[in-house]
C-alpha cells in the first residue's frame, strides 16, 4: 500500500519544505560500500559479526557528521533491513548532535525524512523514520519549530489515497509519543482532535487502527479534565463504534489488535477525569462484555475486555449501580464464566480455561468494590438458578465464583453459610474433578474470610475433605489439602475428633504422590493440623517427624522447596506440642537448618529464618547460642537489591511487636483513624482492592529503633545485634541522600528475617 504513493506527492511535499527533488547530503566520513556492509553485518544474528561492526560503528556515531551517512543508506540501500536500522541509529544519536549539525544540516535531514515518509515502501521503515521525526521534532520545534512536519501531516490526513493517512497516523502516533513534542503541538489540539476524529471512521481499518495508536498515546497528555472534557469525551462514541465495528468484521477478518487496542484506550480514558460521561458508562460496559464474550476472538482481546470491565467497576461503580447495570453484568460474566465446558482434566492452560479464571477475577472485583448490599443478591440468583445445573461448567463456575466473592463480602456470605455450604457439599460429591477442585478452592477461601462462622460447619466440611483427598488427580488433591490447611489452622479442639484419620489421609497422601506441588500442599496442611491440634498433636509427632525428617535431607535443587515446606511444618510442630516434647528433635534441626542457608535456594532460606522465628519463641533466652552464626545471613538478606517500600502501619506493627514506645510517641503511628468522610457506598462496601502489602521504612530503622529495647541482656546476643547495627550504620552513612536504593528490601525475604529478629528479641 505504501509503494503507491506518487512521485507528485513526493515533490508537493519537497517543495512545501523549499527543497529540491535531488537532495545532497554531504557526510562522506564512511564509504556507502562498508556502512552498507557494517549495517548488513548488524541483523545478521551472528554474535561475532555483530560484534565487530559495533566495534566499527560505535566511534563513528560519536560524530555528528556520520549522521549523513545514515542518512544516506536510509535513503540509498535497497535493503530494507539496513534503511530501518539506519533509521533506527539515527533516532538513537540524532538528538546528541543536533545543535552541532548547523542549520544547513538539519534543513537537509528534515527534508530527506519528509521525503522517506512520502516514499518508503515498508511499513516497518516507515515506523521506524516516524519514529525519527519525533526525535528530530523534540529539537526542530524548540528553535522556531517545523511546520513542514505539521503541512505533511495535514495533508496525508486527508489525502485520497490510503497509504497517505496511513502515514499521517503513524507519524501523528510517534509525534504524541514526546511529550515535549506534544507540548509544541498543543496549539494544535483542536485540529488533532478533529484529525483523530476523522480517522478513527475511517473506511480503512488500517487507518483507523492507526488513529486509535495515535490517540492512544495523546491521552496520557491530557491530564487536566477541562482537557479531556473538550478532546478526549467527543471521541469516546467514534472509538465504541470503530470496536462494535472490528467485533462485527471479527468472524471474518479476525480483527484482535483492533479491539484490544479499542479496550485498552478505554482503559485509559475512564482514568481520565472527565473524558467519559455517565451516560457512556453503558456503552462502554456492553461493548467489553460482548468482546469478552466472543469465542471468535484470541485470549488477548478477551482478556483486554474482561479488565476493561474490571476497570469499569473500579472508576465508575455509582454509575453501574445507578443504572442498574450490575445484574445484566453478572449474569454476563457469569456465561463467560461457564462457556466452554470444562474440557479434559489435562486442559487447564487452554485460552478457554484462561478466560473462565479472568472473568471469576472481574467477580471478586465486584465483589470487593461495590457494596454487598448490591451483590450479594445477584450473588444467590446466579446459585439458586445454576447450582442444580447438568451443566458442570455451570457448577464449577457457580463454586468459583463464590469462592473469589466471599472476602468481599464477608459479612454477607458469613450469614448465608447454611444456604450455600450445602451447594460446596455438592460439589465435593460431583463426579467431575474441575468441579471437586472449585469446591475445595471454596472451602479454603471460606476458611481465609468467613470465620468463626465457616468453623460451625466443621463436622461437615471435613469428612467431605477427606473424600475429595482420595482423588485420583493431583491437582484436586492438592487443592483439598489446600481446604484443610486453611480449615484447621482455626479449629482448634475441635479438630481433636478428626485429628487421626486426617493425619493417616494426609501422611499416606505424602508417602504416595509423586506430584511436587501436592505433596508441598500436603506438608502444609500437616503444618496447619499440627497448628489446629496445638499439645493434642503430641502422639502423632514422632511418626509425622520422621517422613519431615527425610525431607529435610533432600539436596536436589527440585527438591529444596519442599524441604522448606518440611522445615516451616517441623517449626510449628514444635510451638504446638513444647519444647518437653520436641526437645530430642531440635538438635537435629537446628543442625540441618543452619546447613541450608548457604545453599541457593532464597525459598528454603525465607521459611528456615521463619523456623528459626519459631525456634526462639519455644527456648527463650536458650536460643541466644544460635544469634552469632545466625546474622551473618541475616545480613545478606537485608541486603538483598530486590525494591519494596514499607508503609507507616505496618511499621508501626512492627514497632508495636517488638516493644514500648520510650518516647511515648508510638500511638500516633498506630492510629487508623481517618478524618477523610466515606460516602454512604463506601461505607457499606466489601473490602478495599488490593490490600497494600508495600511498606515504608527500612529494616535498619526498625532494627535500631526497638530490638535492643527488647533484649535482655544476654552477652552474645546483644553483641551479635550490635555488630549488625554497626554495619548496617556504617552502609547507609555512605548513603544517607538515597532514599530508593540502599533503603528498599525484599519483603518476603524481609519479613521472614524480621520475624526471626523478632522472635530473637524476644529472648
Amino acid at each position: 500500500v505504501l509503494a503507491s504513493y506518487e512521485a507528485t506527492s513526493q515533490k508537493a511535499i519537497l517543495a512545501a519544505a523549499g527543497m529540491s527533488t535531488s537532495l545532497d547530503l554531504g557526510g562522506g566520513l564512511m564509504p556507502s560500500a562498508q556502512l552498507e556492509s557494517l549495517l548488513s553485518q548488524m541483523v545478521q544474528g551472528d554474535p561475532e559479526q555483530i560484534r565487530q561492526a559495533e566495534e566499527a560503528l560505535t566511534p563513528a556515531l560519536s560524530t555528528p557528521a556520520f549522521m549523513l551517512d545514515l542518512l544516506t543508506r536510509l535513503t540509498q540501500s535497497q535493503a530494507a533491513h539496513v534503511r530501518q536500522l539506519a533509521a533506527v541509529l539515527l533516532r538513537r544519536r540524532i538528538g546528541s548532535h543536533w545543535r552541532k549539525l548547523g542549520a544547513a544540516n538539519t534543513n537537509r535531514i528534515k527534508a530527506t525524512l519528509l521525503q522517506v515518509l512520502a516514499t518508503e515502501p515498508e511499513g516497518a521503515v516507515v515506523r521506524s523514520v516516524a519514529a525519527l521525526c519525533a526525535s528530530a521534532a523534540r529539537h526542530a520545534m524548540s528553535k522556531g519549530g517545523w511546520p513542514e512536519l505539521l503541512s505533511c501531516v495535514l495533508e496525508g490526513s486527508r489525502s485520497p489515497t490510503t497509504a497517505h493517512r496511513l502515514v499521517a497516523m503513524t507519524l501523528i502516533a510517534s509525534l504524541l509519543e514526546s511529550d515535549e513534542v506534544t507540548e509544541h503541538l498543543r496549539p494544535h489540539f483542536v485540529l488533532l482532535k478533529d484529525l483523530l476524529a476523522a480517522a478513527l471512521q475511517d473506511a480503512q481499518l488500517d487507518v483507523a487502527r492507526g488513529a486509535l495508536k495515535a490517540l492512544s498515546a495523546w491521552t496520557p497528555s491530557l491530564g487536566t479534565e477541562q482537557d479531556a472534557a473538550s478532546l478526549l469525551r467527543p471521541l469516546v462514541p467514534l472509538v465504541l463504534g470503530l470496536g462494535a465495528r472490528a467485533l462485527g468484521e471479527s468472524d471474518s477478518l479476525g480483527d484482535d489488535e483492533t479491539i484490544t487496542l479499542v479496550c485498552s484506550l478505554m482503559d485509559d480514558l475512564l482514568e481520565q477525569d472527565g473524558a467519559v460521561q455517565p451516560a457512556q458508562v453503558s456503552p462502554i460496559a456492553d461493548y467489553a462484555l460482548a468482546a469478552a464474550a466472543s469465542t471468535s476472538l484470541e485470549l488477548e482481546p478477551r482478556r483486554a475486555a474482561l479488565h476493561l470491565c474490571a476497570c469499569l467497576v473500579g472508576t465508575r461503580r455509582r454509575a453501574v449501580v445507578k443504572q442498574k447495570l450490575l445484574p445484566a453484568m453478572l449474569a454476563r460474566l457469569f456465561e463467560v464464566c461457564s462457556s466452554g465446558g470444562i474440557g479434559a482434566p489435562d486442559d487447564d492452560d487452554d485460552d478457554e480455561s484462561k478466560v473462565y479464571k479472568m472473568a471469576a477475577q472481574v467477580f471478586e472485583t465486584v465483589a470487593e468494590l461495590v457494596p454487598s448490599k448490591h451483590v450479594m443478591p445477584l450473588l444467590l440468583e446466579l446459585v439458586a438458578t445454576h447450582a442444580p445445573s447438568p451443566d458442570p461448567a455451570r457448577r464449577r463456575a457457580v463454586l468459583l465464583i463464590l469462592a473469589v466473592t466471599a472476602a468481599g463480602c464477608a459479612e454477607a456470605f458469613a450469614k448465608e453459610l447454611p444456604r450455600l455450604m450445602p451447594v460446596v457439599y455438592a460439589g465435593c460429591e460431583a463426579p467431575e474433578p474441575q468441579v471437586r477442585e472449585a469446591a475445595c478452592l471454596a472451602i479454603g477461601l471460606f476458611a481465609q474470610s468467613l470465620h468463626p462462622e465457616i468453623l460451625e460447619h466443621y463436622e461437615r466440611v471435613l469428612p467431605h475433605l477427606f473424600e475429595v483427598l482420595a482423588d485420583a488427580r493431583g491437582e484436586v488433591q492438592g487443592r483439598a489439602c489446600y481446604a484443610i490447611e486453611a480449615f484447621c489452622e482455626h479449629l482448634g479442639s475441635d479438630i481433636q475428633p478428626f485429628l487421626a484419620p486426617l493425619l493417616e489421609r494426609l501422611t499416606t497422601l505424602l508417602q504416595h504422590t509423586a506430584e511436587r506441588p501436592t505433596q508441598e500442599r500436603c506438608v502444609s496442611a500437616i503444618a496447619a493440623v499440627a497448628v489446629g491440634a496445638k499439645k493434642a498433636f503430641a502422639d502423632y509427632f514422632d511418626p509425622v517427624y520422621a517422613l519431615m525428617r527425610h525431607l529435610l535431607g533432600q539436596t536436589a535443587s527440585e527438591m529444596l522447596p519442599l524441604r522448606a515446606r518440611a522445615m516451616e511444618c517441623v517449626g510449628l510442630m514444635c510451638l504446638a506440642v513444647g519444647r518437653d516434647r520436641c526437645s530430642h528433635v531440635l538438635q537435629e534441626v537446628v543442625h540441618v537448618a543452619m546447613a541450608g542457608l548457604p545453599l541457593d535456594a532464597p525459598e528454603l532460606r525465607e521459611y528456615t529464618f521463619g523456623f528459626f522465628g519459631q525456634v526462639a519463641e519455644l527456648l527463650g533466652e536458650e536460643a541466644a547460642p544460635l544469634v552469632p552464626p545466625l546474622l551473618p545471613f541475616l545480613v545478606k538478606a537485608v541486603e538483598q537489591e530486590e525494591v519494596t517500600e514499607f508503609s507507616e502501619h505496618e511499621q508501626a506493627r512492627i514497632l508495636a511487636k517488638l516493644g514500648p514506645d520510650p518516647d511515648g510517641d508510638g500511638d500516633e503511628l498506630l492510629d487508623d483513624d481517618d478524618d477523610d468522610e466515606e460516602d454512604e457506598e463506601d461505607e457499606e462496601g466489601g473490602a478495599a482492592a488490593g490490600t497494600a502489602v508495600a511498606l515504608s521504612g527500612t529494616v535498619g530503622d526498625l532494627l535500631q529503633a526497638r530490638l535492643i529495647l527488647t533484649l535482655t541482656p544476654t552477652h552474645q546476643t546483644l553483641g551479635a545485634v550490635s555488630e549488625l547495627l554497626q554495619s548496617m550504620n556504617e552502609e547507609s552513612d555512605g548513603d544517607s541522600d538515597s532514599d530508593s536504593e540502599a533503603s528498599h528490601r525484599s519483603i518476603d525475604y524481609m519479613r521472614m528475617a524480621e520475624f526471626t529478629l523478632l522472635g530473637l528479641a524476644q529472648v
